[in-house]
């Protein structure tokens, strides 16, 4: 905008040009009203200009009893009253001064009216700054102007600095600091700024602190993440975004994923212009790995409707992967060809896009034609595009047997010379093992390059499940060193479904393989590390009783090894004590047989804090005792894990005691124990305690049966198993009470049941009863 009284009166001709409502005719129309304020009387240029050379200074809202005093600065003449005339023509519709989220005032378009303001109202006619704050703004211009600024800019601060103005001698003291701080005096700037933060000036503390957090970031230390949460709480303007984003990344350091999410959120929330767009990119990828791609999504749309030149076309591809991968092919699709209209800089990437709904849908032809187009695109995809279209031609390859070719492509994308492209091929093998573990393990030859990748470089649970992987291609090519080191990684790691897989493996592959399998477990067991501790317990239980290569006195030895291995660090005080002691009495019970010695780390891990292992290990017990005819010790188990009200347990437990209890035709005790698992409203137990109940009643309380057995059959979530039998034994309860024909209805609608399983389990329960004949009373 040029300046007042240089003659030019053109914006009406570019207004009418402008039809109707949009961001350039306000920018336009705002330009014009601050031009008119300037030219205006003398009450509302002071209070526009004083309030724009304290946004110029501060970059915030400024309370109006401050306003005050810098007009009055501006027009020594200026009374209250005049100030209010003055204010209210500056906040008239289009306003030039808007109220923020504090209360303060702030220009309605900081940056355009920065520009606007003509450097003659901000020096007298020697060339002096007419203000202290007049002075701050003036440096400020230097340090966004020429290289040379600083020195210009220096001037101007300490000018405000020996002025009588102290908000403009605080934003002084502040620019000064962060030009010291840039020419490397780091350790006086720190002492600033811990003196300006215990000072709390409104504007200039939260940038402090968020200086200090920066400089503690820089050099490695903690504290850093405790001064970017205590900066966002500070709602700066200038501050918020900048620590949120810092926060997110430190976050992400850390594979903090919720904390990332959170701090991204903040700093996608602030619509910061140019950044918002790529905030909500960043956010949405940490949703998506998060799980959440709902989320992702609405985050997604908000991006597109932004419509950004450089983000918002991405953020349809984005959109587009999120719908593919739920089914959503059209929809994809739809998104993709609206973006291809309008974005022409990422054409390519949006060709990749589509190349991978295609794909999605088994449409290989059209995949590779899309594929081939983006590559000669006269725009390049970037580095993580590229390395999708080699993922994409890896999976085509694979679809057509090619597994030479898909490795080739893997190896060269995962040992990439360019470190971005490398950790964006890093980055899609981990979303692409995520998916393929759905199905289970991978044996495709063609994958290998991706396992062998992924085996030493992903987490828990890709890193096993790549490992298993890679130990059966090996084990099929004949190479029993790798397949051994491959079933070591899975067998030592943290995941217990492959750990088991690799323990199964490692019993049946050759000696020296087993036993360094062996070696490795124990390794884990009786070392000083206490990773993995838990994970190793069961599969050296698994490798040890399947082995081809050990008998019977040799896997006695090795199980008693790591019972004493797991005790000792029982009795080390080991912090999950009460867990190691559980997984030594699961290995005891489920792996090597013996409810004998389970009992003793069950009996620990009942005695433990933690109120879910207290209550499995109870529950556990009562099993074990009742494996070995202790019914009593078994009862005392049960009742220990019915004491807990543990939600999952308790009610297990105390329909085992009913069933118990029956079997020793403790009537009494058995009616209670299934009363308390029915009141639990367990939907895994409810419905067969229930049942239980009624089978128990059904002579001397029929209606109570009756009842019961109806409920059960006229319930939807009721087991097919319990619900074939209610129809049985409902059958059995009308015969026995005289009602033949109401009995052979109830016996026909399970014998005839249209879910098989229901009909089987009236078959079942019908043959137990027998023949029925009616009850004498």
């Amino acid at each position: 905008m040029r300046p007042v009284g240089d003659g030019w009166d053109g914006s009406e001709h570019v207004l009418a040009e402008l039809d109707g409502p949009g961001i350039e005719r306000d920018a336009l129309l705002l330009a014009q009203r601050f031009d008119e304020a300037l030219a205006a009387g003398a009450e509302t240029r002071a209070v526009v200009l004083a309030a724009t050379d304290w946004w110029q200074a501060a970059g915030v809202g400024i309370p109006v009893s401050l306003l005050y005093r810098q007009a009055v600065r501006r027009m020594a003449a200026l009374t209250p009253r005049g100030f209010e005339a003055g204010l209210a023509l500056a906040t008239a519709d289009p306003a030039l001064l808007v109220v923020d989220g504090a209360g303060r005032y702030e220009l309605a378009d900081g940056v355009l009216l920065w520009v606007s303001q003509p450097r003659e109202s901000l020096v007298d006619e020697a060339g002096r700054a007419v203000t202290p704050m007049a002075a701050v703004a003036l440096a400020t211009r230097a340090l966004a102007g020429r290289p040379g600024g600083r020195e210009a800019a220096r001037a101007h601060l300490a000018h405000a600095v020996e002025g009588d103005d102290p908000d403009a001698a605080a934003l002084a003291r502040w620019y000064l600091t962060e030009i010291d701080l840039d020419e490397g005096g780091h350790g006086a700037a720190r002492i600033a700024f811990e003196r300006m933060v215990e000072e709390g000036h409104f504007a200039i503390a939260p940038r402090a602190i968020l200086a200090l957090a920066e400089l503690e970031s820089d050099a490695g230390r903690p504290a850093a993440e405790a001064l970017l949460r205590r900066a966002i709480d500070c709602r700066h303007r200038l501050v918020t975004h900048p620590a949120a984003r810092l926060l997110r990344d430190l976050r992400l350091q850390a594979e903090d994923e919720a904390g990332a999410i959170n701090a991204g959120r903040i700093a996608f929330d602030c619509m910061v212009p140019f950044l918002a767009a790529f905030d909500g990119r960043v956010l949405a990828a940490l949703l998506v790995r998060s799980g959440d791609a709902a989320a992702a999504e609405r985050v997604l749309r908000q991006v597109i409707d932004l419509d950004d030149l450089f983000e918002s076309g991405r953020a349809v591809a984005d959109l587009a992967r999120i719908l593919a991968e739920r089914g959503e092919y059209a929809e994809a699709e739809r998104r993709i060809n609206e973006a291809l209209e309008w974005d022409f800089l990422h054409r390519a990437d949006l060709q990749i896009t589509m190349a991978g709904v295609f794909l999605a849908r088994g449409d290989l032809t059209a995949a590779r034609e899309l594929l081939d187009k983006a590559e000669a695109s006269d725009v390049p995809p970037g580095e993580e595009e590229m390395a999708r279209l080699g993922f994409m031609r890896a999976h085509i390859a694979i679809a057509l047997e090619d597994d030479r070719t898909a490795a080739a492509i893997y190896t060269d994308l995962l040992g990439h010379l360019d470190p971005r492209t490398r950790r964006a091929a890093h980055e899609l093998a981990v979303h692409a093992a995520e998916l393929l573990m759905r199905g289970g393990p991978c044996s495709i030859p063609g994958v290998a390059p991706m396992l062998r990748h992924l085996m030493i470089e992903a987490d828990t649970p890709v890193r096993e499940w790549a490992a298993y992987g890679v130990g059966r291609i090996a084990e099929g090519d004949g190479d029993t060193r790798l397949s051994g080191q491959a079933y070591r990684i899975a067998v030592c790691g943290a995941d217990p479904d492959y750990a088991v897989r690799a323990a199964h493996r490692l019993a049946e592959a050759e000696r020296a393989e087993h036993d360094r399998g062996l070696d490795s477990l124990f390794s884990v067991l009786e070392g000083e590390a206490v990773e993995n501790v838990l994970g190793a317990i069961v599969p050296v239980g698994v490798l040890v009783m399947n082995s081809r290569h050990l008998d019977v006195l040799d896997q006695l030895r090795l199980v008693l090894r790591v019972h004493d291995a797991c005790l000792r660090r029982i009795e080390a005080g080991d912090p999950r004590a009460g867990h190691i002691a559980f997984t030594l009495g699961m290995l005891h019970f489920e792996v090597v047989g013996s409810p004998a010695m389970a009992i003793e780390p069950w009996e620990i891990a009942a005695e433990y804090d933690d109120p879910d292992i207290k209550a499995a290990a109870a529950f556990k017990l009562g099993i074990a005792h009742a494996c070995m005819s202790c019914p009593i010790s078994a009862a005392q188990a049960f009742r220990r894990a019915i004491a807990t009200e543990n939600l999952d347990y308790a009610p297990r437990a105390a329909y085992l005691l009913g069933q118990l209890a029956e079997d020793l035709d403790d009537l009494p005790t058995a009616i209670d124990a299934y009363l308390r698992a029915l009141a639990t409203e367990n939907p895994d137990i409810a419905h067969r305690a229930a049942f239980q109940l009624a089978c128990l009643v059904h002579l001397d309380q029929p209606d109570d049966a009756e009842l019961a057995l109806q409920q059960i059959i006229n319930d939807p979530e009721a087991p097919p198993e319990t619900t074939g039998a209610a129809y049985a034994q409902l059958g059995r309860v009308y015969a026995e009470h005289g009602n033949r024909r109401l009995a052979q209805r109830f016996w026909r609608k399970g014998k005839r049941h249209t879910d098989s399983a229901v009909a089987n389990a009236y078959a079942e329960e019908r043959q137990k009863i027998g023949r029925v004949t009616k009850a004498a009373y």
